[in-house]
């Protein structure tokens, strides 16, 4: 919900500087990198059966995390630009797809990690079968829906002081409430995530002889690495923002949060490009596809024509 002070009664205006045309084109960029990437893991789940239910998890939790890059966007363009209530059902929208996204992002990344150590077992594809990868998937997204239900009662009010536009969110204990919960989830997602891929990684590293493991089971626990370390920062945040928000480093982060965590969420994007091997070759055939077909080298018409082909065992 979203009010306007009574004393604030000029009209919003826009503050758009050349200078900020950068900052946006990065944030469009990596959305699009990251939408490339899930076509790439969409193609893998869809023709491994062997790596489906880690990258069915990857998928899923992906397009979650671009509506949330999407909502991350405009939360920066309006508190940068737009100064005042304009659009502010939009704002409202976006501001809770922040808090549900950021959840499923961690209840997700969770559950890929116990994917791992379960992938190191033979009776893995029983554990993680079609029909319970998406049980898990259902839960996380109800989960992380009834973790937001505080989000949807926030009031967010606007005031103009000294002629630039603010806003503050109401009540407090609400907004209390809602930020404990999400440190709440973060604390179980560190107990969590850590244990389960050092576990994994132990269990290859004593059995890498086997042919049920290939080198693609460790580099995807370094992507759970990436992820731990990159939220972990995070979670301090939040911690020390409670405690110490007079911090002159808390309150620079403070100031261009929705920045920070924008580069958090996409991380996810670049982390599994960056581990893993069979994703980096499906992007670079699927961008010299497409380079082709806009060069005309490709025709359009012929819909056999595979795309790209994602070599690679898992």
């Amino acid at each position: 919900m979203t009010t306007i002070s009574e004393v604030s009664q000029p009209s919003p205006s826009f503050r758009f500087q050349s200078n900020m045309i950068p900052g946006y084109a990065m944030q469009v960029m990596s959305i699009a990198f990251y939408t490339c990437v899930e076509i790439v893991v969409h193609r893998i789940k869809s023709t491994d059966c062997q790596a489906a239910p880690f990258y069915t998890l990857f998928f899923y939790v992906g397009l979650v995390d671009i509506i949330h890059a999407c909502a991350l966007f405009w939360m920066c363009f309006e508190h940068e630009v737009i100064r005042g209530e304009v659009l502010y059902p939009i704002t409202f929208i976006c501001s809770l797809a922040t808090c549900f996204c950021y959840l499923v992002n961690i209840i997700g990344n969770g559950v890929m990690a116990i994917n791992r150590y379960s992938a190191t077992y033979l009776g893995h594809h029983q554990h993680f079968s079609k029909n319970r990868t998406t049980v898990y998937l259902t839960a996380t997204f109800v989960l992380a829906a009834i973790s937001s239900i505080p989000a949807i009662f926030r009031e967010r009010t606007y005031l103009l002081i000294d002629g630039e536009w603010t806003f503050t969110l109401t009540p407090i204990w609400l907004i209390h409430l809602q930020r404990y919960i999400i440190i709440g989830w973060m604390i179980a997602y560190f107990f969590v995530a850590p244990v389960f891929s050092i576990m994994a990684w132990l269990r290859i590293k004593n059995f890498i002889h086997s042919v049920r493991y290939h080198k693609s089971d460790h580099t995807i626990i370094y992507f759970n690495a990436a992820h731990i370390f990159c939220h972990f920062l995070i979670l301090c945040f939040e911690i020390f923002e409670v405690y110490k928000p007079d911090n002159a480093l808390i309150s620079f982060v403070h100031e261009h949060f929705y920045v920070f965590l924008f580069g958090a969420i996409v991380f996810n994007g670049f982390s599994i490009v960056f581990t893993t091997k069979r994703v980096r070759q499906g992007l670079t055939k699927l961008v010299c596809r497409v380079t082709e077909f806009g060069k005309g080298k490709v025709s359009s018409s012929n819909p056999t024509t595979q795309i790209f082909v994602v070599s690679g065992r898992f």
